[in-house]
């Protein structure tokens, strides 16, 4: 239930995982307990809890296999903080859950892997700091600083594939972001496009669009209307141009 990801792997999901509000909440409260207080990554948590949480949704009786499988959970672990951080997490993650869809059965859930994990003096600190960062909205900046980071890894190793991934998950999860937030990412990839032979123009230009601004293609020159002799409607005029009508 405990997953240890290779590095390549744990990039590649670290990636996909950019944009995701309880990851960007997790990650900046989890990287500190690395490596005092556990030996987990914050993206092997996250993951671990990801697992936790879709197994505690498919069990047909909760009431029943919730306290084995948290049973299960401290016995893999190496030490009690390792699975106080996935339950905590995947409680978090089934709070979300909960709010789509509440039941009582959830809110029972929650509160009973909560009152697993309160004995543990990192228990209250750890939930202080997502809860603090919830409520701030740090989240939001959070994802342009760990999109700041995996750009500068990118670019040491030249890995265009990698800022590819990174690209279709903004594209993909824009609509979630603030004007603030986009605005920051996009100029950080666009520095990031100069400085590496435009080797992300065709992603750049879908963000773009996402984002509901105005293109111009490479090459496509906006003709003024009093240069041309015009019968009716004109295509291919810049904006603000004032034209001269044939008649």
């Amino acid at each position: 239930m405990i997953v240890h990801l290779p590095k390549e792997e744990a990039k590649l999901i670290r990636r996909q995982l950019l944009t995701d509000i309880v990851y960007a909440i997790s990650h900046s409260a989890l990287k500190p307990m690395n490596p005092e207080y556990t030996q987990l990554s914050p993206i092997e948590i996250y993951v671990s809890a990801q697992e936790f949480a879709q197994t505690i949704i498919r069990l047909s009786d909760v009431d029943e296999g919730l306290e084995d499988e948290m049973d299960d959970l401290f016995e893999e672990a190496k030490n009690g903080n390792d699975a106080m951080f996935i339950l905590v997490l995947a409680a978090i993650m089934l709070q979300a859950v909960d709010q789509k869809n509440p039941t009582k059965k959830t809110k029972n859930t929650i509160i009973k892997i909560f009152q697993r994990c309160q004995d543990n003096p990192l228990y209250m600190p750890l939930l202080e700091q997502f809860a603090h960062q919830e409520e701030e909205r740090y989240a939001e900046g959070k994802i342009t600083n760990l999109v700041d980071y995996e750009l500068q890894e990118i670019e040491r190793d030249k890995d265009a594939d990698a800022i590819r991934t990174v690209i279709k998950a903004l594209i993909t999860d824009a609509d979630k972001f603030g004007t603030d937030n986009i605005n920051a990412l996009i100029v950080k990839l666009n520095k990031f496009n100069l400085d590496n032979n435009h080797v992300i123009d065709e992603e750049l230009k879908q963000l773009y669009d996402k984002l509901h601004y105005s293109t111009i293609k490479i090459g496509e020159v906006k003709e003024l209307v009093m240069n041309k002799q015009v019968q009716n409607e004109v295509q291919n005029v810049a904006p603000g141009a004032t034209g001269i009508v044939s008649k």
